[in-house]
């Protein structure tokens, strides 16, 4: 492969330190001949100024007018990516560090086996040591998102492993231009959370392949328990994970989720976050759900 034909886009916001330490491990891969597109997303702080005096010619810096969100600040690198035509394109968190050895084996897996169409990497707990996601795993019906081998040691995957998952986890993936050209790219109006689902679904719904390999290795901090205080974690991910459903199920299947998430699902996640006093996390839950329900993406 031509590794011209390689993009990687990083989106910052705020956190120029994690883009930093991004761009230092890529540049420390084996293999350099790949082009970088930072995209920051209207930063309040001054990561514009810090990030370009760390760019090298190879490297490209957008500057959003407004916070576009994951989805709307990704698809401003994917669309610059796809006009210098980039043949594959790697979407990585700002606060993902990479293996060396990370980038040959994902451009292999879509080098030489040409059904799949989306492949990701092991990521691995950056605080623990621990497996932090193997692809992700769910189930619709009953509003189940959760991780291939969540917090288990990595020994337990033996060298060379690979599974096809339910989605590729946002933090990183690498996946074919044309795919965007099939299917378009995020959904925007998604904003913040689940467009990496919407997206693997939409894949999967077209014909398209996705995988998970063990050769491929990079670092994450896990933020996962973090979000239950913030109004716009709770929001977003409330009411993403049913316009999930909506868009995906069928009307059999949503009835019973709904069902579910009326009865269990909203009243378990409005109680934990009242005994803890997360009030800003109680209102972003109750008012997610009801845009939820109320709405549907691509609604105004």
């Amino acid at each position: 492969m031509n590794f011209q034909s390689l993009y990687i886009v990083i989106l910052n916001y705020n956190c120029a330190l994690h883009t930093i330490n991004c761009l230092r491990s890529l540049r420390n891969s084996k293999y350099k001949e790949f082009f970088i597109v930072v995209v920051d997303n209207f930063s309040s702080d001054n990561s514009k100024e810090i990030i370009i005096s760390q760019l090298s010619q190879n490297d490209f810096f957008i500057q959003t007018e407004s916070n576009l969100g994951y989805s709307g600040g990704n698809n401003i690198g994917i669309r610059y990516a796809l006009q210098c035509g980039a043949k594959y394109i790697l979407i990585i968190n700002p606060d993902c560090e990479v293996d060396k050895n990370f980038l040959l084996p994902l451009v292999k897996t879509l080098d030489c086996n040409s059904d799949i169409s989306i492949v990701c990497p092991l990521i691995i707990d950056r605080d623990t040591g621990l497996i932090q996601a193997f692809g992700g795993k769910m189930n619709l019906r009953f509003f189940y998102y959760e991780r291939y081998l969540y917090k288990y040691n990595k020994s337990v995957l033996e060298r060379g492993s690979s599974l096809e998952p339910d989605y590729v986890p946002g933090a990183c993936f690498l996946i074919r231009s044309n795919v965007f050209h099939k299917i378009g790219e995020f959904d925007e109006s998604f904003f913040l959370y689940f467009e990496d689902v919407d997206l693997s679904l939409k894949a999967k719904a077209n014909g398209l392949k996705t995988l998970a390999i063990s050769d491929s290795l990079i670092y994450h901090t896990d933020s996962k328990n973090r979000g239950n205080k913030s109004y716009i974690v709770n929001f977003y991910s409330s009411r993403n994970q049913i316009w999930i459903n909506k868009r995906y199920c069928t009307f059999k299947d949503i009835i019973i989720s709904f069902t579910f998430l009326l009865l269990y699902i909203f009243p378990k996640k409005i109680f934990s976050r009242f005994i803890h006093g997360y009030w800003f996390g109680l209102l972003g839950a109750i008012t997610g759900t009801l845009a939820g329900l109320c709405l549907k993406p691509n609604d105004k």
